[in-house]
């Protein structure tokens, strides 16, 4: 098994996992106090008060965001290791229920199977570990980075294209990954009509699909907090986007 990355967390955010208003998982929120700190220090933020009135949440400057990515981008993507074979075999194992070329039920195999069988772990106090897909394809456990770096790999592993989005909001930080659909809104919708199509088979209730546009591209939710693929969105106050082959940048 490959040895974890641990990464010091003074003068460096990375994402925690937080709760929020939809429902999901539960799980102790205690982990998320470090990233919050190291969020005010790097970034300036500050979290909501007791004070009845209202501000507005500061401004990131770019270049904060550019030394933020400087930072995690190499972390990051040296933990996506869709090539890895425990990575492989797992996410195979799950997107063989959907047999032939790269589909996007395959993505959902690989979701719901990811999700149903994940426990969350809370990383050390004052340290977050970022655990590689491949040793968190064997444990099956850890937070939301480590889920989300996970899934990611699984997803390029059977063909498809993922990115990371560090997200961050007044409150708390959280980490997630999400699958490009299409180029163009009426493929994307076609997909979601099929995602949809599969999910009444598992649960006939009425569900919103989460998907977004970001420079001509349609990309999918996959948050494990989630009850479904393309499940609502952590409310963030803004986000940095990871991709695999090291790009990174803000989400306008």
């Amino acid at each position: 098994m490959k040895k974890l990355m641990l990464i010091s967390m003074v003068g460096v955010w990375i994402a925690g996992c937080a709760s929020y208003d939809y429902e999901s998982p539960t799980y102790d929120a205690n982990a998320d106090r470090l990233s919050d700190l190291i969020s005010r220090k790097v970034f300036g933020l500050e979290p909501e008060s007791d004070k009845t009135e209202h501000t507005e949440p500061k401004k990131i400057s770019d270049s904060s965001i550019d030394k933020y990515c400087e930072k995690i981008t190499p972390i990051i993507t040296k933990a996506i290791t869709p090539s890895d074979r425990n990575v492989r075999t797992l996410a195979v194992g799950l997107a063989k229920y959907s047999p032939g070329q790269y589909n996007i039920w395959q993505v959902c195999m690989i979701w719901y199977g990811l999700k149903n069988t994940w426990s969350y772990v809370n990383d050390p106090r004052g340290i977050e570990y970022v655990a590689s897909a491949s040793d968190s394809a064997q444990l099956l456990a850890g937070d939301c980075d480590d889920f989300a770096i996970l899934m990611a790999s699984m997803v390029e592993s059977v063909g498809g294209s993922s990115r990371i989005v560090a997200a961050q909001n007044e409150q708390s930080g959280h980490m997630f990954s999400e699958v490009f659909l299409a180029s163009n809104k009426i493929d994307a919708e076609n997909l979601i009509s099929d995602i949809n199509n599969l999910d009444q088979k598992r649960d006939s209730s009425a569900k919103n699909f989460h998907y977004r546009k970001d420079s001509g591209d349609f990309w999918l939710n996959l948050d494990w907090f989630a009850e479904y693929p393309g499940g609502p969105y952590f409310p963030s106050t803004f986000e940095v986007l990871i991709y695999p082959d090291g790009k990174c940048n803000r989400n306008m």
